[in-house]
């Protein structure tokens, strides 16, 4: 969800697509291993650029991705929420792809 790039993810599940492919494989790592209540620290960076995102789209665009967002959540959101719904499905998705393990 770079600024510059004319990319419009019009559902969670694209804008979650567009996020984890703009991260390098440490930042992947590091936000699987992320706990829920640290998550925090992912919504000071990434949440902040989601919501400028969120400001920059198509009005059309951004009520799709809202739309998409009050679906997942299944309560009335802000810019705020919305971009906290997009991290918590970058992290869940992550969690299951990029956490590390232990190996016996």
């Amino acid at each position: 969800m770079n600024p510059s790039d004319n990319h419009n993810p019009n559902t969670v599940d694209a804008a979650v697509e567009e996020i984890i492919a703009e991260l390098t494989l440490a930042e992947r790592v590091a936000a699987a291993d992320l706990n829920e209540n640290e998550l925090r620290v992912l919504e000071l960076t990434m949440g902040k650029l989601i919501r400028y995102n969120l400001d920059q789209k198509d009005v059309a665009v951004n009520k799709e991705l809202m739309r998409d967002c009050l679906a997942k959540s299944g309560e009335s959101l802000n810019e705020v929420d919305a971009a906290t719904v997009i991290l918590k499905e970058v992290w869940k998705r992550l969690r299951g792809s990029h956490k590390l393990r232990v190996l016996k």
